[in-house]
């Protein structure tokens, strides 16, 4: 089996003149796995998305961040079914304008919100130390989202050029899809894998990182008062942290864990593969990369729990979301019970009152 892997986040299989099949218990697995993260990753998303804009104007900066953060992971997860389709049955019949946009975008998404995910730790790190740069953090923000998009386009741009489809040369082959780099450029793929790994993968993890520990240690050292949970600078009244400051603190390192357990998977792989440390032909190490991939999109539907429902605002606004639905439909449904009533009624007193005004 020859594959070319791209050096991007995820692991893109391409070209493949293999003739075996996976077991067919393998791809029920795969397929579920699959279907099951793009359903919640969807779901999630887009109730972050809908909650979010309706609190757009209480901490707006933040919202506006969560918004796009859940956009770019529905970028991601609209990837899914195409990437599984191609990796289980090492085809992509869907041309050669899908295969560049499909895939493109979704390395766009990923290297766009790594940085989404470092906007929001620097917003919540000014917040708590800088108060007086609160009036100028607007512009700050649209300035640091402009200038992650800017950099994950420029990043995503020579992948767009190189994602191709093949012809099959012989009758076993299928069309594919895949990231072909020139046979002379193995040096370039690398840097570029290296580039990738440490701007999009190793900065952003050592950022968040430093900003979530320091407010994570500010707000345990911190004294509060025994009656109203609030910090307080004197030694009297003395209480541990309450539950709202520990949730912001287990919110925090969640996101760290979660962005170094997903994400480090994937490239570290690619890494490996484009060093030649490991090779695609090995039965475990194609496994392997498959798992990674799914990590890898799990990362999306992660998001949307951790900035969704560990999110007290953002769990109240989808509260008041589904009661007020709720109560349409059944308001809804009872005027149609009501009317079908009353034209019953009408119709079985129509033939009396007729007769009487005769």
């Amino acid at each position: 089996m020859v594959t070319t892997y791209s050096s991007t986040m995820e692991i893109t299989p391409s070209i493949s003149s293999s003739t075996t099949t996976p077991k067919q218990e393998d791809n029920s697995a795969a397929i579920f796995g699959y279907a099951l993260i793009f359903i919640l990753s969807l779901i999630g998303n887009t109730l972050v998305i809908l909650a979010s804009w309706k609190r757009r104007y209480f901490c707006p900066n933040s919202n506006t961040v969560i918004i796009n953060i859940a956009i770019s992971d529905l970028i991601i997860t609209a990837s899914i079914p195409f990437y599984a389709y191609n990796s289980l049955t090492r085809s992509f019949p869907f041309g050669l304008f899908a295969c560049k946009i499909v895939y493109a975008s979704r390395n766009f998404a990923i290297y766009y919100a790594s940085y989404l995910l470092v906007i929001i730790s620097i917003i919540r790190y000014v917040t708590l130390f800088h108060v007086e740069m609160i009036p100028l953090k607007k512009k700050m923000v649209n300035t640091g989202m402009l200038m992650a998009g800017i950099a994950a386009f420029a990043m995503t741009f020579p992948q767009l050029i190189l994602f191709t489809t093949t012809a099959p040369t012989t009758p076993n082959e299928q069309i594919n899809c895949g990231e072909i780099w020139p046979a002379n450029s193995i040096v370039s793929r690398r840097a570029y894998g290296a580039v990738v790994f440490i701007v999009f993968f190793a900065l952003p993890l050592m950022i968040i990182s430093v900003l979530y520990l320091t407010i994570s240690t500010h707000m345990c050292s911190l004294k509060y008062d025994t009656r109203s949970n609030t910090p307080i600078e004197s030694e009297e009244q003395v209480n541990a942290p309450p539950t709202y400051a520990i949730r912001a603190v287990v919110s925090m390192l969640l996101v760290c864990f979660t962005f170094f357990l997903c994400y480090l998977p994937p490239y570290l792989v690619v890494l490996l593969l484009d060093f030649k440390v490991i090779s695609d032909s090995d039965p475990t190490v194609s496994a392997f990369l498959n798992f990674t991939s799914w990590i890898g999109y799990v990362h999306s539907f992660v998001n949307s729990i951790i900035y969704g429902l560990l999110d007290r605002d953002l769990r109240h606004e989808l509260r008041v979301m589904f009661k007020h639905r709720c109560y349409q439909i059944f308001k809804c449904c009872s005027r149609r019970h009501c009317w079908g009533s009353k034209q019953r009624r009408v119709i079985a007193v129509a033939p009396v009152e007729n007769y009487q005004l005769r």
